[in-house]
């Protein structure tokens, strides 16, 4: 989405604006526009994890603006779409004392490095978090059997799906002699 401040016109003049995204680093893309009569206004087929230079131009019954042009101090006219990451695969889940630690796949950020994991049981809700695999949940209880499963979270902070559920791994009591 674009967010813009229409620009006050006198008298009945009804503006639309076209907005445009150009891909910086493919000059000879074609550019992909989008049309409306308010802020904001929304670019689709965008790209994941390229980098758009966005420009605006109004347009009533007197003409075209020119598009406007991007301001070299501003970073606001570039922009870098993003999507869901996908949800990470486990690969396997080892229980110790009073843990788990589970291993899975590094998955898609939907365009944009995934910034960090959340790992969630079931039974208990307990939670472990970290930025690469594996991750550890500790504080379990002995002698339960837990599932377990793994979301993603990209830098601009959009949550993958949970992943599938691990098989339940059961934490032994402790056994004396």
């Amino acid at each position: 989405q674009v967010f813009f401040t229409p620009h006050r016109l006198s008298g009945n003049l009804k503006c639309n604006y076209t907005v445009m995204a150009k891909n910086v680093n493919n000059p000879n893309e074609d550019a992909v526009c989008a049309n409306g009569s308010t802020s904001p206004i929304t670019i689709r087929n965008l790209q994941n994890g390229k980098q758009y230079l966005v420009s605006i131009s109004a347009v009533n019954s007197m003409g075209r603006s020119e598009f406007s042009l991007p301001d070299s101090e501003m970073l606001s006219n570039y922009v870098i779409p993003s999507g869901r990451p996908k949800a990470p695969k486990i690969s396997f889940v080892l229980g110790a004392h009073r843990g788990l630690k589970i291993f899975f796949d590094q998955p898609d950020g939907g365009g944009v490095p995934v910034a960090n994991f959340t790992a969630i049981t079931f039974p208990g809700n307990r939670r472990g978090y970290g930025t690469f695999s594996p991750i550890s949940i500790r504080g379990l209880a002995l002698g339960k059997s837990y599932q377990v499963c793994v979301q993603a979270v990209n830098q601009y902070g959009d949550t993958s799906e949970f992943s599938k559920p691990a098989f339940p791994v059961f934490l032994e009591q402790q056994r004396t002699r």
